[in-house]
């Protein structure tokens, strides 16, 4: 018998930065270099965007939503999925509409900073 891997979903802070950043390269097969697309720091220091980071023993994907990037389209009642990354290994397994499910509270003004959703991981 296989065994399972703990899972979690938690809300990602400023400490995972770097590995989001070697996550976001390995979900992209490295096309944009070093920085990947996405700058982390910025998001974690602004209000409103909300990161949820999937791991087992080593973060494999990552979403983060929030307000709109573009100004046009923050009318109060809209969100935006900001990044949406899983490591090609992970993918077609659902975790990342997981990842989508952890956020969704967000979008919709719901905080979820103390909840923290486990998941086994079945191979």
């Amino acid at each position: 018998m296989q065994k399972i891997a703990p899972v979690a979903i938690r809300r990602a802070n400023i400490v995972d930065a770097d590995a989001l950043i070697s996550l976001e390269q390995d979900a992209l097969g490295g096309v944009f270099g070093r920085t990947g697309l996405t700058d982390w720091s910025s998001l974690f220091a602004e209000s409103g965007v909300f990161t949820y980071l999937a791991e087992d023993t080593e973060p494999f994907g990552v979403i983060a939503v929030g307000n709109p990037r573009e100004t046009m389209h923050r009318d109060g009642n809209t969100g935006e999925v900001i990044a949406w990354y899983l490591h090609p290994r992970y993918q077609e397994s659902g975790f990342g509409k997981n990842c989508w499910y952890m956020a969704c509270p967000s979008l919709n003004g719901e905080t979820s900073n103390g909840r923290l959703s486990g998941f086994p991981r079945l191979q």
